[in-house]
């Protein structure tokens, strides 16, 4: 519909020769073909770049440079999401290390404890044997 309007706008009009007979074509001279004028240049500059927005809408995100840019940023969010939560869980598996650390120092102390009151106990008989183990024979 456009393209009828543009070319009823912009009549083009070129000189044909009607002769039948090819040497009677190169024996006559040819006119030139007629140019557009300015106001039809100017005219057809104008349809032409009307005619081209109306056809072809875009976004952003259609032209291949902008639409690699919005998916650069997605994938850039979710690279930092990502991160984020490596970073939690890194922390708390740190805490829960440090967690298992102090358990682990509770339990040789507790440990510690246990085979020093072993020692008082086996210090204690051997300087008084009971009454039991005398009387067997076994000291």
């Amino acid at each position: 519909m456009a393209s009828s309007v543009l070319a009823q706008a912009l009549p083009i009009r070129c000189v044909r020769n009607a002769h039948s007979d090819p040497r009677e074509a190169h024996a006559t001279r040819h006119a030139p073909a007629a140019l557009p004028g300015r106001r039809n240049c100017l005219l057809l500059l104008t349809a032409a770049t009307a005619l081209n927005t109306l056809q072809m809408p875009s976004k952003a995100a259609d032209i291949p440079l902008f639409g690699l840019r919005q998916g650069l940023r997605k994938v850039e969010k979710k690279a930092e999401e990502l991160v984020k939560e490596g970073f939690e869980t890194v922390d708390k598996g740190v805490v829960a290390a440090e967690k298992g650390i102090e358990a682990a120092e509770k339990g040789f102390e507790a440990a510690e404890k246990g085979i020093e009151t072993a020692e008082k106990g086996i210090e204690t008989t051997r300087q008084n044997p009971p009454a039991s183990l005398v009387d067997n024979g076994v000291n």
